[in-house]
C-alpha cells in the first residue's frame, strides 16, 4: 500500500471519536473531551454506523462474509 485510503475522510476522522466514547462511557463526557458539542458528536456516529452498515450489505450481497 501507497499511503493512500479508500476509506472516506469521514470515517477516518470519526473512527477516531471512538476511543473517548468508549473510555468515557457516554457521548456527553466525550463531546466534552472532544472539545464539540454532544449533539455533533451524536450525528457524526449515526453517520459512521450507515458507512458501516452500507458497507457490510454492500459485502454480503456480494457474497463476502466476516
Amino acid at each position: 500500500m501507497t499511503g493512500t485510503s479508500t476509506t472516506p475522510r469521514f470515517a477516518r476522522t470519526s473512527s477516531l471519536k471512538q476511543d473517548p466514547i468508549a473510555r468515557n462511557g457516554n457521548f456527553t463526557r466525550a463531546a466534552q473531551e472532544l472539545h464539540i458539542a454532544q449533539p455533533a458528536l451524536s450525528k457524526q456516529m449515526s453517520r459512521l454506523e450507515q458507512i458501516l452498515s452500507s458497507s457490510a450489505n454492500e459485502a454480503h450481497r456480494f457474497g463476502e462474509h466476516p
